[in-house]
């Protein structure tokens, strides 16, 4: 995908409002030369004396002299300027709300389907940034480096024109000077782009480094890591500093560039009307007068056109950053139509691979709803088996069905809408407690119910409110993560829970309790309880205890 594609998706779908504001913006430019011609024209006829606009209107057969109608003419075209100026701002922001929107919802989506594997080659806070400086450097090419641009490029068209009436001479003079002028500045904004593109890399990297130690700000602290930490900081710190220095020096020159060019063209219109002069040449002095209006009026558009390869190219590092990440590869699957069905029965043929030992083991069962299997295998296996039942990774050799149905046939969320997880490889998220359990806010209610009856059921729970947060220090202990695990689970109401190591870390009381209430579940659930080897006999005799 390249770098304009995202952009051009969006104008394509937004063709009338982009339409009105090209439109609103070519007129607020024409009006932007006309007022200046007319508010001198009143001038001139209240104060009665023949001004070299007048003499200009008059080529185009427009009757001078003395008149209040000069006055209602200069009032509407301040009124149109007004209201043109209020309209294309207006149209112009809510095009440029309706741009970061139509991004954010294509980046999150693509997050959302975009395969594991991605994010376990360079982990998540990366991405981070396609949500902040991208998103505002991606608006930015469109509000300055499209409509503001084209607003800026039709009133330099409509001044180049105007010169060319004005003295055909000097206006090819201007338009070839600009011409050398853009191609000169051109080459500053490649050295900028390539400056930009290596700070973008250095700050998300310092992004990164930075959420990733205040995720785990509380084992710096018991580790007193504190010094080595702030030395890795600022060695990236000091790196993104002396490239903003090579960047700001450039963007420097290049603004000091800018209005010397523009002063150079006013002294070449000086210099010639001089040779000319001295040559015996006719060179009126109201056509002098008005080039130099004329460039005085472009000074403030020229400083924006000519570096508006800075906001193109800010933007289009972003737009190709955001491009790359929606090429990503999705989820195998989710080509496939969406079927919901409810499955009675689950087959799995797996080889699974231990890491460790560098063996493969095999893995075959049945498991019907109604029924309760425990599997005891190696840790790295179990995370496996765990990552392919819910369909974010695929079995190197062997097949998974849901009722004679292979997952190869299936929409992963069709796999993942069969399988309820206890397991600490899919921990608790939201704000509170509440979201965290809860599938959706339309749950809310039986959340709340559940966990006020689980409450009664859990001294341990007690503690816990619905508003309760859930943040990296939540002080929640291990036994409330794990029965709130539990019952986003039992919330679920799907035809099959995998329990992942479910009692390890609870008390023997907690496990008959829960031990009941999977028997009042089983009728209409299958259960598979996954352990590991060295952990099966610390589960065989916390239910030994249960049963004694």
């Amino acid at each position: 995908m390249k770098n304009g594609t995202l952009l051009r998706s969006f104008l394509s779908e937004q063709r009338p409002a982009f339409a009105w504001v090209l439109l609103l913006e070519f007129c607020g430019s024409a009006l932007t030369l006309l007022l200046p011609l007319l508010i001198a024209q009143a001038y001139a006829d209240i104060f009665e004396f023949q001004s070299m606009r007048g003499r200009m209107l008059q080529k185009f057969g427009w009757q001078v002299g003395f008149s209040p109608n000069w006055l209602l003419i200069l009032s509407i075209a301040i009124l149109g300027k007004a209201g043109f100026d209020y309209a294309r701002k207006c149209l112009k922001g809510f095009m440029l709300e309706r741009y970061l929107v139509w991004l954010r919802h294509k980046l999150f989506a693509q997050h959302l389907r975009m395969s594991a594997q991605e994010y376990e080659k360079s982990g998540t806070s990366k991405y981070l940034m396609r949500f902040s400086g991208d998103l505002g450097s991606a608006q930015q090419l469109l509000g300055k480096g499209v409509l503001q641009f084209f607003a800026d490029a039709s009133l330099l068209f409509l001044g180049v024109l105007l010169m060319l009436v004005l003295n055909r001479q000097l206006g090819l003079l201007m338009l070839g000077c600009s011409v050398l002028m853009g191609v000169i500045i051109a080459r500053f904004n490649l050295r900028i782009e390539q400056l930009e593109e290596r700070r973008r890399d250095s700050k998300a990297g310092l992004l990164a480094f930075v959420n990733q130690r205040l995720s785990h700000i509380y084992t710096i602290k018991a580790l007193n890591r504190e010094r080595p930490e702030q030395q890795l900081f600022n060695k990236r710190v000091n790196k993104i500093q002396d490239l903003g220095r090579q960047y700001q020096q450039q963007v420097a020159l290049l603004s000091a560039l800018i209005p010397f060019f523009i002063y150079v063209l006013l002294l070449l219109v000086l210099g010639a009307a001089y040779f000319w002069k001295k040559q015996g040449i006719p060179f009126p002095q109201d056509v002098l007068f008005a080039l130099i209006l004329i460039l005085l009026t472009w000074k403030p558009v020229l400083s924006r056109v000519m570096q508006i390869g800075l906001v193109w190219k800010k933007g289009g590092i972003s737009l190709r950053k955001m491009a790359n990440l929606l090429e990503k590869p999705l989820e195998r699957g989710h080509e496939l139509p969406e079927k919901r069905f409810q499955p009675t029965h689950l087959r799995v043929d797996l080889t699974l691979l231990s890491p460790a030992q560098k063996t493969e083991a095999c893995i075959n069962f049945q498991l019907q709803r109604g029924e309760q299997l425990h599997l005891r295998l190696e840790e790295p296996q179990q995370n496996t088996l765990l990552n392919t039942l819910a369909a974010l990774t695929t079995p190197i050799a062997g097949s998974l069905e849901l009722d004679d149905v292979s997952f190869t046939q299936l929409h992963p969320k069709d796999i993942r809408r069969q399988f309820a997880f206890v397991s600490p490889l899919f921990p608790l998220y939201g704000k509170n407690v509440l979201e965290a359990i809860a599938y959706s806010r339309k749950h809310y209610a039986k959340a709340e119910q559940l966990l006020a009856e689980w409450q009664q059921l859990f001294p341990d729970l007690q503690s816990i409110q619905p508003d309760t947060p859930l943040t990296e220090r939540a002080m929640l202990t291990s036994t409330q993560l794990q029965l709130l695990q539990w019952m986003r689970a039992f919330l679920t109401h799907k035809p099959f829970m995998v329990l992942h190591d479910p009692y390890r870390l609870l008390s023997p009381i907690v496990c008959q309790q829960l031990q009941q209430l999977l028997q009042q579940h089983q009728p209409k659930t299958g259960i598979l309880n996954i352990t590991s080897m060295a952990e099966s006999g610390i589960f065989i005799e916390k239910k030994a205890r249960v049963l004694r």
